[in-house]
């Protein structure tokens, strides 16, 4: 045989469905889509702005073009029903010249996505609608100019705009127009980051289309945004304006009252935004990462919840930074457990568990949780007041500032700022990023107390939620663990196709389920779809207790590997060892030195009283019950324990269920979770006390047994059946019988009214 004919040849493209991007798309991939789409929609405006007032920049052709666009808009003559910014703030026209310019923009949008660097070697043509090169190209000028137009409105004291005013020596006086509310209505700089925004959308026309932007134009732009920068301090410093730029950073309390907000809320889409929360704030990445998310990149290993990621945004490439990002439970605070959130989203999104999906399936879920979050500062607007936020302080960037600095300089015991920066997709800098690099043990230990664990608390080193298994032995042990898992077979669906990782991570949600099970009884609100979900209702009893927590010095087999735990709080953890052995120890010997002197009997005189006292009562418990026989009261005698006297007897009371804040009206977000949970804790004693069960007959539910008849009874017997009934037999009150329970003998209704 020739090599030719051993020699397989390579399969057609034909042959496969092809996902791969073209040349031009990979081209343009040189930053990330999302900050494409805010490029673009930047040049958009900067485009419509040229024109108006700098018509020469821009292409004959595309003048042309966007001379017809705009006559379709004069023609549909429609108001914007939401003036945009750039009409708003740019072309400062008449207010009879304000129109809907969507075909505009659409045509501007169109010109912008397609620019490409030239087609060929030699070819100078730059595909830009905006001249970069040659006569009549785009200048420092003119971008300057543009820049100008960034200002934003404030309400200031008159005092202090003229105090300012006369150290700038600005000659303008404050008239009555200005006044607004006994307020003066003051122009100042926008942040610098607006600015900062313009020469980075234009510095990106220029790369996209291949062209090399002129020094002249970096630099004086770096000079001009190096000037307002100063200009923004001086304005912020004597106006009294905000210093910082920016969202604030979120508080601990803040995230916390969040996170129970949305852990106690009614609205199905509030689990959704409480995982989002939870995981931007534990994971300290961008929203973004959040949004692309895969339940195949999520997995547990020990102790830890591992997440890892494709790109960041210091590392867009992904290089160094998949991860893995290890986030841990918090027992002790179920309210931002990641692992409990975790576990109640994959509960009630059953479907995302088969695998090869996002963790958030749809589109525009960062859209979905911006809204969310939004309404929710609406709601919680007098206890974020409390804190110091006013509207407009918070946003998805207020996770990152306010962990960051929790775990950087929220105690003495911080981790390493290497870890921190690196988990955070902060770029180190310089020779930093050439040498230091991620490992396990920091990102660990950012990890813990990014889940709002104590660091300088032993409860720090806890595990997550699992199933303790260590008190079994042989056959029983493995009976057991078939049990549990074959409870979570037969409520998922697709259990056959799951990954092996995917199961593991599901198995060690089901155990945190089992763990907090009491607390989200109690807590969740009423109407929450956690409360009809396969993993979460008739859970036994038995497989719950299973579900425990262990700490260092009180390990079993069966506990994952603790992980990401510093040395101080490891002396902690053998300190508590050694002081419950100590305990013990202490109980142990009094209770040893007791055992020996007594049965030497070697003791005080209180000790042979005792003994007396036991004869004595051991002789009259005997007399008494012959005297009971022979007086024939041993019936009487009889009565039972404690336990069977309850059996015998019923109080059918009503079931009404009352709080402390049924007559309060306009109940803040804490009580209102306060009233729940108060509810569900009476809702559940209520059952436990209930003594009679019903059953199905007829298509109808009894309580009543199946062919009940009304026995013969004497005028005793039949005044206390119609009173109390018999909870042996599970037949109620009389009084309480309808005439619905009686369908299947109609002579059983008319004995009932006769009664």
């Amino acid at each position: 045989m020739s090599d030719s004919d051993s020699t397989t040849e390579p399969p057609t493209i034909s042959e496969f469905f092809d996902l791969t991007h073209d040349a031009g798309t990979i081209e343009k991939s040189f930053v990330a889509d999302n900050t494409t789409e805010k490029y673009i929609k930047g040049l958009i405006n900067f485009q419509i702005w040229l024109y108006f007032h700098h018509r020469e920049v821009l292409e004959e052709d595309v003048i042309t073009k966007m001379e017809i666009e705009e006559s379709l808009d004069k023609v549909e003559n429609v108001r914007p029903k939401k003036k945009s910014r750039y009409v708003r703030k740019k072309m400062r026209q008449n207010d009879d010249d304000y129109l809907n310019m969507k075909n505009l923009r659409a045509l501007c949008k169109k010109m912008l996505e397609s620019v490409k660097a030239p087609a060929y070697e030699g070819d100078i043509r730059h595909r830009s609608p905006i001249r970069l090169t040659g006569e009549n190209s785009l200048t420092y000028e003119i971008i300057r100019q543009y820049m100008m137009l960034e200002k934003k409105v404030v309400l200031l004291d008159k005092d202090c705009v003229d105090d300012y005013a006369k150290s700038v020596k600005n000659e303008n006086q404050v008239g009555e127009e200005h006044m607004h509310d006994e307020k003066v209505k003051v122009l100042v700089q926008q942040s610098i980051s607006s600015y900062q925004h313009i020469r980075s959308f234009i510095k990106y026309l220029y790369r996209a289309t291949g062209v090399s932007c002129p020094l002249e134009i970096s630099n004086k732009l770096s000079t001009f945004i190096a000037g307002k920068k100063r200009v923004i301090r001086k304005e912020k410093q004597n106006l009294g304006l905000t210093i910082t730029e920016g969202k604030k950073a979120l508080s601990k309390e803040g995230y916390h009252l969040f996170a129970k907000y949305f852990f106690t809320s009614s609205q199905p889409e509030h689990a959704f935004a409480h995982l989002f929360l939870v995981l931007d704030w534990c994971l300290m990445k961008r929203a973004e990462n959040c949004v692309n998310a895969q339940i195949n990149h999520i997995y547990f290993r020990h102790d830890a919840l591992v997440f890892e990621f494709a790109k960041s945004k210091g590392h867009q490439k992904g290089e160094d930074h998949v991860g893995p990002w290890h986030l841990f439970a918090n027992p002790t605070d179920p309210y931002i457990c990641p692992v409990l959130s975790l576990s109640r989203y994959l509960a009630t999104n059953i479907d995302v568990m088969k695998g090869d999906m996002p963790l958030f399936e749809g589109t525009s879920q960062y859209d979905r949780y911006i809204g969310i979050f939004e309404k929710a500062c609406v709601a919680l607007e007098p206890e974020l007041k409390k804190l110091g936020y006013q509207a407009g302080d918070l946003g998805t960037h207020s996770n990152r500032k306010g962990v960051a600095t929790l775990i950087a300089s929220g105690s003495t015991v911080s981790p390493p700022i290497a870890p921190l920066c690196i988990r955070a997709g902060w770029v180190l800098g310089g020779a930093r990023d050439k040498y230091i690099f991620r490992e396990n043990a920091g990102d660990m230990y950012v990890g813990r107390c990014a889940s709002g664990l104590d660091q300088l608390s032993k409860e720090f080193a806890i595990s997550p939620p699992y199933f303790d298994l260590s008190h079994l032995k042989g056959t029983e042990k493995l009976l057991t663990t078939r049990r549990i898992w074959s409870f979570l077979k037969e409520r998922i669906m697709h259990y056959d196709a799951m990954r092996s990782e995917t199961l593991h991570l599901v198995f060690m949600c089901f155990a945190t389920l089992c763990f907090h099970f009491s607390f989200l009884k109690e807590t969740i609100h009423e109407n929450a779809s956690l409360r009809v979900s396969p993993l979460f209702r008739d859970i036994p009893e038995d497989i719950r207790t299973l579900s425990v927590v262990k700490h260092p010095w009180n390990k079993t087999e069966d506990t994952p590997q603790f992980s990401g735990i510093p040395p101080h709080v490891l002396h902690l953890a053998e300190m508590e060892a050694l002081r419950n052995e100590i305990i013990t120890l202490r109980a142990n010997l009094k209770n040893d030195i007791e055992t020996i002197m007594n049965d030497r009997g070697f003791a005080t005189a209180n000790f042979n009283t005792e003994q007396i006292i036991a004869a004595v009562t051991k002789k009259q418990d005997e007399a008494f019950e012959n005297l009971l026989k022979k007086a024939k009261l041993t019936e009487l005698a009889d009565i039972g324990t404690e336990e069977e006297q309850e059996q015998h007897k019923y109080c059918f009371d009503e079931e009404i269920v009352t709080t402390l804040f049924d007559d309060v009206v306009d109940l803040t977000n804490d009580e209102q979770a306060l009233k729940t949970v108060q509810q569900n804790k009476q809702k559940t004693e209520i059952m436990k006390k209930r003594k009679f069960t019903v059953g199905l007959q007829r298509g109808k539910l009894t309580p009543l047994p199946p062919n009940f008849s009304f026995p013969f009874m004497t005028l005793e017997q039949l005044i206390f059946n119609w009173c109390l009934g018999n909870v042996e037999e599970n037949v109620p009150p009389y009084c309480t019988l309808v005439r619905g329970y009686l369908n299947h003998d109609k002579r059983l209704a008319a004995k009932l009214s006769m009664m």
